[in-house]
């Protein structure tokens, strides 16, 4: 009799994964209670009383726009994949990014949903990598041209030089990616491999990983154009925080937006909190009053933005119930299709 290997998860990893997503709920709530605790109450009544349905319908629409740019972006790497699929996939994956994995559990999501779709999982897998390493070098190139500018005191000089340093090594691993594409050529030059068993095994993952992957990098214009997407994307992004704080009285410079917004992009990157919450209030806070915004003014701004990402990422949500419903009549469908297989149950 054949044995039945479960697929569920085994209670020690459910129990970790619960525990991880309780702690991510205590530090969000900690660091917003901390922050509660130095801003003054009466000064972030006043401003709480300046929110507007204007303003969060901008946000809203704004983020909308972020979500087609988002998509064109990532969908320029895919190709053969209809736009409105990875438009799907894109918005339930903020769905995910509330899990308390965060961040990866949104870019595996977007595998998951888009399956064989295109080149294959490999190669969608791989393009998900490539577009959230463009998506850092494109933050880092705003935090450069908005830190140069900025008057504040965290504007130091070893900050301007370690974001330097990254975006050249980001650079240039893409610049080897597109090396490595030309893969007969790559596969002649590495052949010497094939003398070990260690050697075999790598150069079969460049055979069949690698190459196949950097194949969806067809030139220099489709990754220029996908790194103008990127960082269209970004300063759209941008415009969620710029137009509300103008809309309730923060007046600083765009280029200042540049270098606050960056920064507290990758603040929010930080696996620590669920959707960034705390983070992204806490960061916008310290930043902006660096530069003389009232902090009441700068956390409310960030309880806003919060907000408006819960709404997107809850509708991202109802993005994802047409592919759960379409797991679940495949998995009945192989369930039937092994019982007629196997009718007995031996």
């Amino acid at each position: 009799m054949n044995e039945h290997v479960s697929s569920e998860k085994p209670p020690k990893s459910k129990g970790k994964a619960r525990f991880i997503f309780i702690l991510k709920i205590v530090i969000s709530l900690g660091m917003l209670a901390a922050l509660f605790f130095f801003v003054d109450w009466t000064k972030l009544k006043d401003a709480m009383q300046v929110i507007r349905w204007p303003m969060l319908f901008a946000g809203l629409g704004i983020l909308f726009i972020c979500m087609w740019l988002m998509t064109y972006k990532w969908w320029l790497l895919l190709g053969k994949v209809n736009i409105n699929k990875v438009f799907a996939c894109c918005m339930a994956s903020r769905f995910f990014a509330l899990l308390p994995t965060g961040q990866l559990a949104s870019e595996v999501s977007k595998v998951a949903m888009l399956g064989r779709s295109g080149s294959g999982v490999v190669v969608n897998s791989f393009t998900v990598v490539l577009d959230k390493l463009t998506g850092i070098i494109c933050i880092l190139i705003m935090a450069l041209v908005g830190i140069a500018s900025a008057d504040s005191k965290f504007t130091l000089v070893i900050y301007v030089v370690v974001v330097a340093v990254m975006l050249v090594v980001l650079c240039g691993i893409i610049f080897i990616i597109l090396k490595v594409k030309n893969g007969d050529r790559f596969l002649q030059r590495i052949s010497f491999l094939n003398k070990n068993a260690l050697g075999k095994i790598i150069y079969k993952f460049f055979a069949k990983t690698v190459i196949p992957c950097c194949g969806c990098l067809t030139s220099w214009c489709q990754l220029g154009l996908h790194m103008l997407s990127g960082v269209a994307f970004q300063i759209v992004s941008m415009l969620v925080y710029s137009v509300i704080g103008s809309m309730m009285g923060i007046r600083i410079s765009l280029l200042d937006w540049f270098w606050v917004f960056s920064v507290m992009s990758m603040a929010v990157f930080i696996p620590i909190s669920i959707g960034g919450i705390g983070l992204r209030e806490g960061a916008l806070t310290v930043l902006l009053s660096s530069i003389g915004v009232e902090p009441a003014l700068a956390t409310t701004l960030g309880l806003i933005a919060t907000g408006l990402h819960l709404i997107n990422s809850l509708i991202g949500g109802l993005f994802y119930l047409p592919f759960l419903r379409t797991k679940r009549e495949a998995s009945a469908a192989e369930a039937a299709a092994t019982h007629a297989e196997n009718p007995g149950g031996q």
